[in-house]
């Protein structure tokens, strides 16, 4: 003995729910698993932005001193032509570019400054250059010469 259970008959209002829009969105979304994932990712770096502040704080005050009065340009990109395919060691500073070819000579480019201008002749065949900064943002140029002496400049 089968037991079947009995279909209601419904009411034509029955049959033909109406859902509201709400509603429809939420089920659309959860059909279509890449709209849930970038709904993931956008809560996920929405709420970053208001909840990772609390352990990293990030100081409003910071400045970098080191760009402060240069005037915009395309310098820095204007390497000689001497040191473009006889490139041996090329450095960079925040506002120049020191490069040292095959053959130890040193060459400069970029927005550079009268100080860093004096980088002497006579050096010999330099093997190495180290350019940067140190904590007082003093530019230095460190180079090496061929029989492992090396002389820092601190250029200010």
């Amino acid at each position: 003995m089968e037991r079947r259970k009995k279909k209601k008959r419904r009411s034509v209002l029955e049959e033909e729910q109406m859902q509201s829009p709400f509603r429809t969105i939420i089920k659309n979304l959860l059909e279509n698993k890449l709209a849930m994932g970038g709904l993931i990712v956008f809560v996920s770096i929405f709420a970053m932005c208001f909840i990772l502040p609390i352990w990293f704080h990030q100081d409003l005050n910071y400045q970098d001193p080191t760009q402060k009065n240069i005037a915009p340009g395309f310098s820095f990109l204007s390497v000689p032509s001497d040191l473009k395919d006889n490139a041996e060691v090329i450095e960079f500073g925040p506002t120049y570019g020191v490069g040292v070819d095959k053959d130890g000579y040193v060459y400069e480019w970029g927005q550079l400054t009268k100080n860093l201008k004096k980088i002497p002749a006579d050096m010999g065949k330099v093997v190495d250059i180290a350019v940067g900064q140190d904590t007082c943002w003093q530019s230095t140029i460190k180079v090496t010469y061929t029989l492992g002496a090396s002389t820092e400049w601190v250029l200010m």
